[in-house]
């Protein structure tokens, strides 16, 4: 939210106006310290007992799975396709110049409207970081991990196959294949 939203002057705006709470914990979160003056002097910041998940964090995976899937799944369909066709070696660049963040157009949708989008390598690079996470969980979190994505349609997000892995050196996203 902050990343997309909060630091854009217009949705920023937009997001101050209709949902102040929310734009008030997209403040909070990127806070150094608690940042709470509004529950008044010694409020204590700490999690829920057991690392227990709000219930109302629900209805917003729930969202994320509609709404991301569809791009993610044809992004990484593209990248397969693309990985295929051009067949680099570890280490090659992910594009053919640095700055460049697509390596193919693909034909896609959010929220049920169609668009042409780019397959950009980095955000599979970035989706990894979920995935290397997940994985280095022990069975008993990755089962608690799964309980809380399934019913949002999230398992594709640690389950989806990618034969091949995005890495970063030197600032530059490289292809990391078999």
């Amino acid at each position: 939210l902050f990343a997309h939203l909060g630091r854009d002057p217009v949705p920023c705006g937009i997001m101050k106006q209709r949902s102040p709470r929310v734009f008030r914990w997209v403040e909070r979160m990127n806070a150094l310290d608690a940042d709470i003056p509004e529950y008044g002097g010694d409020y204590p910041g700490r999690y829920l007992a057991d690392d227990a998940v709000p219930a109302t964090l629900g209805p917003l995976l729930a969202q994320m799975g509609r709404e991301l899937f569809p791009e993610l799944t044809d992004m990484l369909a593209a990248l397969v396709d693309h990985v295929a066709r051009t067949k680099p070696q570890t280490g090659d660049p992910v594009a053919a110049k640095p700055h460049q963040r697509s390596v193919a157009m693909i034909e896609t949708q959010f929220r049920g409207v169609s668009f042409t989008g780019g397959a950009q390598p980095y955000a599979l690079f970035l989706w990894q970081r979920v995935t290397d996470a997940y994985e280095g969980m022990d069975d008993e979190a990755q089962r608690s991990v799964r309980e809380m994505l399934e019913p949002a349609g999230l398992l594709p997000l640690i389950d989806a196959e990618r034969p091949f892995r995005v890495e970063r050196r030197n600032h530059i996203e490289v292809w990391a294949c078999g």
